[in-house]
């Protein structure tokens, strides 16, 4: 074969065939750093291209192939293919997508409910640069080299930045809108976490639930005292489930007003003192909590048994273990299953894992839903028959049928907010609506406080029904009106107390058998009487 030099000096100017063959590696000669590469010409397997050697058209083009990364334990490390991990330069996009692609790397976010599972070549790529994302969009990184607690625990906030200003990432994907709403670590300008963009708007996020959730203490301790300060009361099976209920919201309820205090120092969440252990113990609790969501199905349960199979209390107390067993243990299943997913969740720490955390409080509404359900269509068929209830049993069963559906709204009030939050960040989205999560925040520790609202619901209206009965004629006269005119007020006002009702009911059973009883008695002393004569 003939040199470069030999064809210049003698053979300009002549004809000559060439056959073209695609050689691949061959092309390019072999580097001590190892084989070039490029778009066109790419590694072997377990190499990748870094592309920082020769620059065309401000782009690198060519590189020397490198082995896939591997961490000091000489496992795979996808980060490195992102992340200059030992503070050089930044990645830039082609050594990324090639490093992604040789290597099947791709990088696993923090585990939580809101983090992108990974990143992949598929979202790289923006046709505007106006549509790229930005980490901090007016590039006002205050504290540089804070860790952000997203894509790996050694990340810092200039490489995140260098790391979406030279990836080509759409503004509007899921990843662009995660990195934002944590870039409030950095001190940048942003949406912040949550939504919550100024100091009083985080203020607002931490002591708000926690006001809720204190309301809602109080509430479940009255219920508990109340449930329990006679041994009349402690006798029902209902006061029995009440006070149970109300001991594990006060565990939830508490936990839930510590907010962010127990949330670890370093996610630099407003309000945040706590560490691993106290995040964990406060997730814990707050699981614990959801025990008195289980037991709103026994309470379904109980009130159809009441309505409409008549079962007295005495009837249920011989089945009082499936009442209370059920309900606890999935509660402190799931509590302890949990105790590896106890993390950050902005609001207060609880599980961070997707989905599956949730399926159990479903569950419990989809049970309270179709017993209730049932009661209701009960109800509806003996009212349409008997068109009015007139003894004193009949309106008990519509009293507790009215106590049963309140204690169902104050379970849906309660938990389908938080819910319908957990599955939209599970899904990466309401990751910034401030309005909705400080909703759903509030409305999820309250749910002593309305289980409380219904407990003294019935006394209430009694006092008013006396404090009416006691007014001069006139007056009541033009309250009757006011009442007809208002339709709510009128329902209510109608409502019995439970308590004296169930006491009545109570006592007509033992009325009767005393005159069962009576009358047994009387007709064996005639049956003697007239055999004496005899």
């Amino acid at each position: 074969p003939k040199d470069g030099k030999h064809i210049q000096d003698n053979l300009l100017g002549q004809n000559s065939s060439v056959e073209v063959e695609v050689t691949g590696q061959a092309c390019l000669n072999y580097h001590e750093w190892g084989d070039q590469c490029s778009e066109l010409v790419t590694c072997g397997e377990g190499e990748f291209c870094p592309f920082d050697k020769q620059v065309v058209n401000s782009e690198y083009v060519i590189g020397y192939c490198r082995a896939c990364p591997v961490d000091d334990y000489g496992k795979p490390d996808p980060l490195y293919c992102y992340f200059d991990t030992e503070g050089g330069n930044i990645r830039n996009a082609k050594l990324a997508e090639s490093c992604i692609n040789s290597c099947d790397a791709q990088i696993q976010s923090k585990n939580c409910k809101f983090c992108p599972d990974h990143l992949d070549p598929i979202q790289f790529g923006v046709e505007n640069e106006a549509d790229k994302c930005s980490f901090c969009p007016n590039h006002d990184i205050q504290y540089p080299n804070r860790l952000v607690p997203l894509f790996g625990d050694n990340i810092a906030c200039w490489q995140m930045q260098g790391f979406y200003e030279n990836m080509d990432i759409p503004k509007d994907s899921q990843n662009c809108v995660l990195a934002q709403s944590m870039n409030f670590i950095c001190g940048c300008e942003g949406p912040g976490y949550a939504g919550a963009n100024t100091h009083t708007k985080q203020a607002v996020l931490a002591w708000l639930p926690r006001s809720m959730a204190i309301l809602s203490t109080l509430g479940s301790s009255f219920i508990l005292y109340d449930t329990t300060k006679t041994i009349q009361k402690r006798r029902r099976l209902l006061n029995h489930m009440l006070s149970t209920l109300s001991v594990f919201d006060v565990m939830g309820s508490i936990a839930y007003a510590f907010t962010t205090l127990p949330t670890p120092e370093s996610d630099y969440i407003y309000g945040s003192r706590g560490n691993d252990a106290t995040c964990t113990t406060q997730g814990f609790f707050i699981q614990i909590g959801t025990v008195a969501c289980f037991l709103n199905v026994s309470l379904a349960v109980n009130y159809l048994l009441s309505i409409k199979h008549g079962w007295k209390d005495e009837k249920m107390k011989t089945k009082r273990l499936w009442f209370f067993i059920p309900p606890i243990a999935v509660g402190l299943l799931f509590a302890f299953v949990g105790i590896p997913f106890y993390d950050n969740m902005m609001l207060w720490c609880n599980n961070s894992a997707r989905y599956w955390p949730e399926v159990p409080v479903i569950v419990s509404i989809i049970m309270a839903t179709v017993i209730m359900g049932d009661v209701c269509y009960h109800v509806y068929k003996k009212t349409r028959i008997t068109r009015r209830y007139s003894s004193r049993g009949s309106r008990l069963s519509l009293s507790v049928f009215r106590q049963a559906c309140w204690f169902t709204g104050a379970f849906y009030i309660t938990w389908l907010p938080y819910l319908a939050l957990q599955y939209m960040w599970s899904s990466g989205q309401a990751l910034t609506h401030y309005g909705f999560i400080l909703y759903a925040a509030t409305s999820v520790p309250l749910q002593g406080f309305w289980n409380f609202v219904v407990y003294v619901r019935p006394r209430y209206m009694k006092d008013q029904v006396e404090v009416i009965a006691a007014l001069p004629s006139r007056v009541t006269q033009r309250l009757s009106i006011v009442q007809r005119r208002n339709d709510i007020v009128s329902a209510c006002s109608r409502v019995p107390n439970l308590e004296v009702l169930q006491e009545e009911a109570d006592l007509e059973d033992e009325e009767e058998g005393k005159r069962r009883a009576t009358g047994r008695r009387t007709s064996v002393a005639t049956t003697k009487s007239s055999h004496a004569g005899e």
